[in-house]
């Protein structure tokens, strides 16, 4: 009888493990969002609302961010948006207390939604006219941003 307890209970502990992990993988599947949009303020707006969730805080500034989800997304303002071909500049700001944080985001369009874009302004992907836009775009987003509130992470 003792040669099949050992077995019987690796069996047991082994249908928990594939369980458990089964459940958080699948919760796991959940946390998919695709943050795209139809246009860049549809777009800008998703962005913030996944970078705001409070299950993606790795860093101070995801923590700055997570912990004022809601006065960000009550008080985003898209104040201007430039584009060029699949390429823009979404001008945004939004409020927290008294403090107005100013921000400018790039974006693509990829498959016929736009998406948040880490940085274009040293990208070589551009064409001539896309070029002569992004360097206008350089220098607007430093003045904007420039008269902006500095977060506690920066």
């Amino acid at each position: 009888m003792k040669q099949h307890i050992l077995p019987i209970s690796a069996l047991v502990v082994s249908a928990f493990a594939l369980l458990f992990g089964a459940g958080a993988f699948s919760s796991n599947q959940s946390l998919y969002r695709d943050t795209g949009g139809a246009n860049p303020e549809e777009a800008i707006r998703a962005s913030l609302d996944f970078l705001t969730d409070s299950w993606v805080v790795n860093d101070v500034g995801r923590a700055f961010l997570a912990g004022n989800k809601t006065e960000i997304l009550d008080t985003l303002e898209v104040a201007e948006v430039s584009e060029s071909g699949d390429y823009a500049v979404v001008f945004y700001r939004y409020s927290i207390g008294t403090d107005i944080y100013r921000v400018a985001a790039w974006m693509m369009k990829y498959e016929g939604k736009w998406y948040q874009r880490y940085s274009l302004a040293y990208s070589d992907e551009l064409g001539e006219k896309d070029e002569e836009w992004r360097d206008l775009m350089k220098d607007k987003i430093s003045d904007w941003e420039e008269s902006s509130a500095k977060s506690i992470y920066e």
